[in-house]
């Protein structure tokens, strides 16, 4: 959502992110549209950055329900009135903070409230999928997985990988001020698999991840996860200080032929992050038809 903003011509910078998107419903619900129409079939509400901490922090969370539940009625109603029915809508639950410095991320049992504070507003909305997303290691993966469980929907476990300097798959991370390669995605996998049991549904995904460090990601996932994977990565690079340098995205047909490999290893949602726009969503639509 942020790069397609920025696409449009907004400016989005970290620190005010959640405010410029809040007064920009008109080409939020543009975005939608344009996705829809394109063939997307799983939509991700635009509440990436609605979790209570984030409006906390610009002195708006009076307004928490209401912003999550306006945002997904309208990525519902934009989504349905462009590509008909059926589509799912999925709320984001994120790591996200202003300023993007996860180190001052909620903790433990303040971050677990908020999480299953926000899933069952958004199971209340309407959504049909959680997208846990930014998930950057495994004790704040666990304490999100097991609050947002609590909404009974199915969840996508949204896992940011990097490769380190030796070609290890990594996670990424907490801090943005230094390369943290300490955790392997290899080492993160078996706790968080273990949280997975019992009846809900859950489905393991790369997200926001490069191509070259999600083909490595995934085959690691299939190697071992015997459920659903899902695959959305990013393309491109930021251009500082807080805008996309769309010129450096792949082209459509490149993203396609990954997403042949990621389906071969048992994909079953294939999508895009940030720069991935509704041109490569039409060229996915059209292979996977």
């Amino acid at each position: 959502m942020g790069t397609e903003l920025t696409r449009l011509g907004r400016r989005i910078g970290s620190g005010d992110w959640i405010s410029t998107t809040l007064g920009s419903a008109e080409e939020v619900a543009e975005i939608h549209r344009n996705y829809a129409n394109a063939g997307a079939r799983i939509h991700i509400a635009n509440t990436f950055a609605t979790a209570r901490h984030v409006l906390a922090d610009i002195g708006i969370d009076d307004r928490f329900d209401a912003i999550n539940r306006q945002a997904v009625a309208l990525c519902r109603q934009t989504a349905e009135e462009a590509g008909g029915s059926p589509q799912w809508i999925a709320g984001s639950l994120s790591t996200y903070v202003i300023g993007s410095d996860r180190a001052r991320l909620p903790r433990g049992s303040v971050l677990a409230e908020q999480v299953r504070e926000q899933a069952h507003v958004l199971a209340a909305a309407g959504c049909d999928l959680l997208a846990l997303e930014m998930l950057f290691d495994v004790q704040t993966s666990l304490v999100m997985m097991k609050a947002a469980s609590g909404a009974e929907l199915p969840v996508s476990v949204g896992l940011t990988c990097r490769l380190d300097p030796d070609g290890r798959v990594c996670l990424r991370g907490e801090h943005t001020a230094r390369q943290d390669f300490s955790l392997t995605l290899n080492d993160a996998l078996p706790a968080l698999i273990a949280e997975t049991g019992g009846d809900l549904a859950w489905m393991l995904t790369i997200m926001h991840s490069d191509l070259e460090a999600t083909d490595a990601a995934v085959d690691i996932v299939s190697d071992h996860w015997d459920g659903p994977i899902g695959v959305y990565p990013n393309s491109g690079v930021l251009d500082p200080p807080d805008t996309w340098d769309h010129d450096s995205v792949c082209s459509p047909e490149e993203l396609v032929a990954h997403a042949r490999r990621w389906a071969a290893q048992g994909a079953r949602m294939i999508g895009g992050c940030c720069g991935v726009g509704p041109g490569h969503i039409r060229a996915l639509a059209a292979a996977f038809a």
